[in-house]
Order: C-alpha cells, then structure tokens, then sequence
C-alpha cells in the first residue's frame, strides 16, 4: 500500500524545520485548534490515492518541480519580480499548477466518478489523471497568463494547508481568475491575466492576510505553519470554516 502525497513533501518541507512541520488541526468535540509537530511524509497523503500514476506520473513532475522551485531562493525579497522563464519551464510549472488543482481527494473522486457513470474502472479512470493535468489548451492558457514569483519582507509569515492552491474562480478563461500557490513562509506564486494585476494589494502584510485567509477558507483537515508564532490563532479560529 503506497502512501500518495497530494501535497508533496518537498513542498511541505519549505515550512518545515528539520522535515517536522507545524500543524493545527480543529477539535469538533472539544472546540479548539489541536497543534501538533509532524514530519513531512505523516501529512497530506492517501493511501493508493492515484494506484499506478503515482510512479509514472506524480513522482516524476514532482521531482522536477522541486528543481524548479529553486528558482525563488534568487529572488532578493524586495519587490514582486517576474522570472523570464523557457518554454520548457513554464509549461513545467504550469503542469505542476494543474496538478496542484487536479490531485486532491476530492477531485480525484470526482474524476473517478464521472467515468465510472460510462463503465471505466476505478484504474483505469486514474490512468485520466495525466492526460487532465497536461491538457494542451489549459497548459498553454496558464502559460499565457501574467506569473509573479514574490517574496516578502514583513515580519508576517504565509501558510499552507491540505488544500494550497487558491484558484478563483476555476476557470482559465475567466477575465477574473487569480491562482496563488504559497511557496514558503515568505513567498508566492500568483497568476492572473494581465489587466487584473494593477487591482492586487500591494501592501504586503495585508496580501499575506489575504492569502492566509483564502488558505484557511479551502483547508480540508490541516493548516500548515513554520511554528505557532507565524499566524495568531484567533484569526484561524475566525477564517477557518471548519471552526464555526
């Protein structure tokens, strides 16, 4: 039985300390946040969640992702920079991105489903999965959006979750679609289309309240945070759905 990471460690790992992680998770019967230091690999997985893909497709694309994401340790922290980047690597990227959306449990359910309803099996629903996410007309609408790779100089810090990617609406055509995938507790990715960019928050401490809250509003089961002095609770009890 193989462990399926839909949040990849190598991403997790860019929070953690020494690959042990920060996690808060909501107590329903006791009503409070349950913080507890786990390592990256115990975290954002699911058994068997992609069967045979997971070797053939997941692993790979993360493997090359995380070379990618070496790319944010040059920017310098000061302003939002945008990478000039080769054909090769934002088709990458974007790939990864779409991956991000299409991994999830849920989402992978979903597919399953919805090809069970014409006789295909739960394996060879799966097998879909990479024909989904390197989807020619989504790669290249992502690629064609405006990318900013940002860093932050405030002494605030982001959060992740079992659940990172803000994608809103879920729409690559969509005039208004924003995706902002934290990077690390002081960086982000954002795509958008170019005429959306002047409306962002430039005030960096109110846009790392922003995505923070945005990651609270689609977390699953778990918030992940570099420690528990990165975020104060009060504001994951107030944002966190799961809380109310």
């Amino acid at each position: 039985m193989s462990k399926d990471h839909y949040v990849p460690q190598f991403y997790l790992r860019r929070w953690a300390r020494d690959g042990i992680i920060c996690s808060a998770k909501w107590e329903k019967k006791k009503g409070e946040l349950y913080w507890k230091s786990l390592s990256t690999a115990s975290v954002g997985y699911k058994s068997n969640l992609y069967e045979q893909v997971e070797k053939k497709f997941f692993m790979p694309l993360d493997t090359k992702a995380a070379k990618f994401i070496n790319l944010f340790n040059e920017f310098d922290g000061q302003n939002p920079r945008k990478k000039i980047l080769s054909k090769e690597d934002s088709e990458l990227w974007a790939k990864y991105i779409l991956a991000q959306y299409i991994r999830t449990p849920n989402n992978v359910d979903s597919i399953c489903n919805n090809f069970a309803k014409v006789g295909m099996d739960i394996i060879s629903a799966k097998d879909q999965l990479p024909s989904i996410i390197e989807n020619k007309r989504a790669v290249r609408d992502l690629c064609n959006m405006q990318w900013v790779f940002a860093t932050i100089s405030t002494d605030c810090e982001i959060i992740t979750s079992d659940n990172p990617l803000i994608f809103k609406p879920n729409n690559l055509a969509h005039k208004s679609c924003v995706i902002i995938l934290p990077m690390g507790p002081k960086s982000f990715f954002l795509a958008t289309h170019s005429q959306n960019m002047p409306h962002f928050e430039m005030n960096q401490r109110k846009m790392v309240a922003c995505i923070n809250q945005e990651i609270l509003i689609s977390a699953k089961e778990r918030v992940f945070i570099r420690s528990k002095s990165s975020i104060q609770e009060s504001f994951i009890k107030k944002h966190w759905p799961v809380c109310t």
